[in-house]
């Protein structure tokens, strides 16, 4: 009797190994299935960094082009305004001179009458 309670005993602790081996075999294979998935987020996560970094290249550049632009607009403007002021005071002074060439034969044609 006691032989055959020590098997019933060892078949019952056999049974619980094999019950943990499975659960053990069972949470691996758990464990190796999220692995995949974190793997597949990482190459994701990659995948959209790279696309980022592209697109932060693309970016600089058309910042690099725009500051370009603004430079060329700038200089442009800066030049036409200078231009502008040259014409404005040569215009001013043809304007004078006009003027003075009109006063002067105004007083011409007074003393004329005068005369």
């Amino acid at each position: 009797q006691e032989i055959s309670a020590a098997i019933l005993e060892q078949s019952s602790s056999s049974q619980q190994i094999v019950s943990t081996i499975d659960d053990i075999a069972s949470v691996a294979e758990q464990n190796a299935v999220g692995a995949q998935e974190i793997s597949a987020v990482i190459q994701q996560q990659a995948i959209s960094v790279a696309a980022l970094l592209s697109i932060t290249q693309e970016f600089n550049s058309i910042t690099f082009q725009l500051q370009k632009l603004i430079g060329i607009e700038t200089a442009f403007l800066e030049k036409h305004s200078a231009q502008s002021s040259v014409e404005k005071s040569t215009d001013s002074g043809e304007e004078k001179e006009k003027t003075e060439i009109q006063e002067g034969i105004s007083e011409e044609k007074r003393e004329e009458k005068e005369e």
